[in-house]
């Protein structure tokens, strides 16, 4: 049976932070990399969509990271800046094609020897059972599984490989919906078009409590070390 863990709580369980210089590629509200600066960690968190960028300048917290604009396959940072690098829950919004650039940049950035912690969906669970039902069928896709393989074979060795179930909690609907499209634009013509099916699945899949609404998704982790690199990186 699958762990229940927040993603906070997947990715402390599998990191050594306090100390460390840590980058949250796909940040999204900023919630993981406030959470891993609470843990003693330094944080940059790098997000692509100007949206969510703009959404993390207008609700500052004082538990804040250094928030920076930016593609994951073409981080504007300095080789072997980073003790960890962390896809959490993003790598698979990458699109195919530039997933695997996506891991060189990250192991570039990287330290010999830090971490690369990769966590996707898996498609089960309410969370796919939501956007499948919009035909947002966004999970572990053949490119992501074939991108983390090449950067296994020339850059990293594997720590090791999980399942858990994410539990996230929303406020409403509307928090559900809001999010959604902040991490994926292109879902808003989804939403338009499908609004009142996902409602009502929201409601009878996402149960009820105390502070809103709780959610479960099927996440894979795979937790690389980069390695001592001979040959050149490359695609």
């Amino acid at each position: 049976m699958e762990k229940t863990l927040t993603a906070l709580e997947a990715i402390v369980e599998s990191i050594d932070l306090p100390g460390k210089l840590i980058l949250d590629v796909g940040c999204g509200e900023g919630d993981i990399a406030r959470g891993l600066k609470n843990t003693g960690a330094v944080v940059v968190g790098v997000d692509p969509n100007p949206a969510q960028i703009e959404y993390l300048l207008a609700h500052p917290h004082a538990s804040d990271a250094l928030y920076v604009q930016a593609p994951g396959q073409d981080l504007p940072f300095a080789k072997a800046s980073f003790d960890a690098v962390i896809y959490n829950n993003s790598l698979h919004l990458v699109p195919g094609a530039l997933q695997t650039q996506a891991l060189l940049e990250a192991v570039r950035v990287l330290k010999t020897g830090g971490q690369l912690y990769i966590a996707n969906p898996l498609a089960e669970g309410p969370s796919h059972e939501l956007k499948k039902s919009i035909g947002d069928e966004v999970y572990i896709q053949p490119s992501l599984i074939k991108a983390i393989a090449h950067i296994k074979q020339i850059a990293c060795s594997e720590k090791s490989e999980f399942v858990y179930s994410k539990e996230f909690v929303l406020d409403d609907f509307e928090h559900y919906k809001d999010r959604t499209i902040r991490r994926g634009p292109y879902r808003k013509s989804l939403f338009a078009k499908h609004d009142n099916k996902i409602r009502t699945l929201f409601a009878k899949i996402c149960p009820k409590v105390d502070c809103g609404f709780v959610i479960h998704q099927s996440i894979l982790v795979v937790l690389l070390t980069k390695q001592i690199v001979s040959k050149k990186i490359s695609p």
